[in-house]
């Protein structure tokens, strides 16, 4: 992918592109904490070929009005040349997930599938928010704390340092900016409903070794979600070739046959 950049409304935006055929559909890539657009260049030849691809910043959408972050994401695809009537799917990692769930209601007309890299919609989360879950997303909660959000941001550098040795499996890039996020995913998490695009198809891979994220009840999904389950940890899911890159390909491959097989029998009812 390349760096392209666009100017929305008076701002200059960055993404990470790759254009392969307008007529295709596209594949909008949201990152998690604490990264940033650049986590997903490493798997982009392990995508498939016939994808357009589009790794946006969690930063350049704005969490308290979704409304301006739909027009983003229009905005950019008419501005790269992508027509949004092709059809997008939606690839998010770990809080990049709660985010392009609550996003989907906007985009349902043309939202063809969602994937889920260690991470889950909104519903799901809430569903599966008890016993050890609570344990493993501490860090979504002690991010509430206005302060531990200050003091992330206030020292970069050494928190950088510190994160690098804890964390020692991230390979990516870093990168705190959106760490408010977390405000954001709790808010609507604790509210009684939540909007998602329920017609759409959700496909959950989770790591087993993941430290941040508790395999869910398949009992306690939301609805039209499956969930694989693979070796690893949180961030081996970007490596190339990984399985969770298989079964991106085979999942946006099945649900592109059962498009075309629903306007087959449409077009020959008509």
């Amino acid at each position: 992918m390349k760096v392209v950049h666009i100017n929305f409304f008076g701002e200059n935006k960055s993404l990470l592109v790759k254009k392969v055929n307008p007529g295709r559909p596209t594949v909008i890539f949201f990152h998690g904490f604490p990264d940033d657009k650049y986590v997903w260049k490493d798997i982009e030849a392990s995508i498939d070929e016939g994808m357009n691809l589009v790794a946006i910043d969690l930063n350049d959408l704005n969490p308290e009005d979704l409304l301006e972050s739909k027009m983003f994401i229009l905005h950019l695809l008419k501005d790269i040349g992508l027509n949004i009537c092709n059809g997008l799917y939606f690839v998010g990692h770990d809080i990049g997930g709660p985010i392009m769930s609550v996003l989907s209601p906007f985009f349902c007309h043309d939202l063809k599938g969602m994937i889920f890299l260690n991470s889950m919609d909104l519903n799901t989360y809430r569903k599966n928010i008890i016993g050890s879950q609570l344990l493993k997303s501490w860090y979504a909660f002690a991010f509430q704390v206005p302060l531990s959000r200050w003091f992330l941001k206030k020292d970069l550098k050494s928190i950088k340092g510190i994160f690098k040795k804890i964390v020692k499996e991230h390979n990516g890039e870093v990168s705190f900016k959106t760490i408010d996020y977390y405000k954001f995913y709790m808010n609507r998490l604790l509210k009684l409903e939540i909007p998602i695009a329920s017609s759409v198809p959700k496909l959950l891979i989770i790591s087993k070794d993941d430290r941040f994220l508790k395999v869910p009840y398949k009992n306690m999904l939301s609805e039209k979600t499956e969930i694989s389950v693979i070796r690893g940890g949180h961030w081996d899911v970007f490596n190339k070739d990984n399985i969770a890159v298989q079964l991106l390909n085979s999942k946006i491959s099945e649900w592109e046959e059962s498009t075309l097989k629903e306007k087959e029998f449409e077009y020959a009812a008509f």
